[in-house]
């Protein structure tokens, strides 16, 4: 029986009627926070949501972690509103595709060199057959000889996860694609999927980080951690017309979180209360970033582009800054980086895989 059963869609398909831009900034914000501790100490111990929950998790993985939840709930709308599994591919490849081989490219051949003691001998150093083939398999790639005063030498250090929310995309593709999203045997197919992933957890997985399998897949040893996010997100829309959507419940499960932050089991109770709480937010309130009259979303672009930035302004600037100077400065650059990235990569990606007639999907989750 549903409950509520309008309560959850009522601001769902339309981008100025929800919030999921302005949550989704929010996230990459709080990477880029995180990462302004990370880069500058070499540990994210200083970071504040570490030390609240002692050093359970920081405000980076909790914001990864709720990317993944936002993903699973909108990717899994548009794949049961797609007329096919070509067409549910083409929207995901155009969504996250164009954009990470641009930042890549950039960081790569612009961001490298600037940040290397010889031009030349930067080229001249690089395995460019092997960057080039992990980038096209949506592999973080690095890049030697660069950032030597850094504590970290990577050019890009988020693009990692990308692999990961990729494969989740397949996944749930597949599914599609042998009918196991169907009305009829949906309860089955989350039952087997929570059953894999609490098995994967209580046994863990291997590592593969080369090789051809490592091309393919994400390695393994991380599904265990991320990917029951992204599916908690996926059954939630799958079942949303039987969840109440209650401010009684938000507050309980921020009570949780708060609760797990010094009791422990904070990864469940984010598992849980917050793909709740994160959920409600988005679809309680309606707020749209717009600049020149047009919708924009920035958090892709500001998750792309916050590491390489703020490792830059290390870089020149002697590793000198304090960390909330290193956020101030970065999360600016970052979000002009990134409505650069919306304007001459995003959407202009989007737009060549809709349709001319408007779907209801096109909108958050497209």
């Amino acid at each position: 029986m549903s409950v509520n059963a309008d309560a959850w869609d009522e601001r769902l398909y339309r981008s100025d009627r929800n919030a999921f831009d302005v949550v989704r900034l929010a996230l990459a914000t709080l990477v880029v926070f995180e990462h302004s501790y990370f880069l500058i100490d070499g540990t994210a111990e200083r970071d504040p949501l570490s030390i609240l929950s002692g050093g359970q998790t920081n405000c980076g993985q909790f914001a990864v972690f709720m990317f993944f939840v936002l993903s699973g709930f909108l990717v899994t709308g548009s794949l049961l509103e797609s007329s096919s599994t070509r067409e549910f591919i083409a929207k995901r490849v155009a969504r996250i595709v164009p954009g990470f081989l641009v930042a890549t490219m950039l960081a790569c051949l612009i961001l490298g060199p600037l940040a290397s003691p010889s031009t030349g001998q930067f080229f001249r150093s690089q395995n460019w057959r092997n960057i080039i083939i992990e980038a096209l398999a949506l592999k973080q790639v690095g890049v030697t000889g660069i950032l030597e005063s850094n504590h970290l030498q990577l050019i890009h250090g988020t693009l990692w996860t990308i692999k990961y929310e990729f494969d989740c995309y397949l996944l749930l593709a597949l599914l599609g694609a042998l009918g196991l999203m169907r009305s009829s045997i949906r309860i089955l197919t989350f039952a087997i999927l929570a059953t894999a992933s609490a098995v994967a957890m209580a046994v863990g997985l291997p590592i593969v980080d080369h090789g051809i399998i490592a091309l393919v897949i994400s390695s393994p040893n991380r599904w265990p951690e991320l990917f029951p996010f992204f599916f908690m997100g996926s059954a939630f829309f799958v079942f949303r017309k039987h969840i109440p959507k209650s401010i009684g419940i938000f507050v309980l499960s921020l009570l949780a979180i708060v609760t797990s932050l010094a009791g422990g089991a904070a990864y469940w109770a984010l598992l849980f209360g917050g793909t709740y709480a994160v959920l409600f937010a988005a679809l309680s309130f309606s707020a749209q970033i717009k600049l020149f009259g047009r919708r924009v979303d920035l958090s892709y672009g500001v998750y792309l582009y916050g590491w390489p930035i703020q490792q830059m302004i290390l870089f020149y600037g002697g590793m000198q800054l304090l960390p909330m100077e290193l956020f101030a400065v970065s999360l600016f650059l970052s979000c002009l980086a990134a409505w650069a990235s919306w304007t001459i990569v995003e959407r202009p990606s989007l737009q060549l895989v809709r349709k001319h007639r408007p779907l209801r999907s096109c909108s958050p989750a497209s």
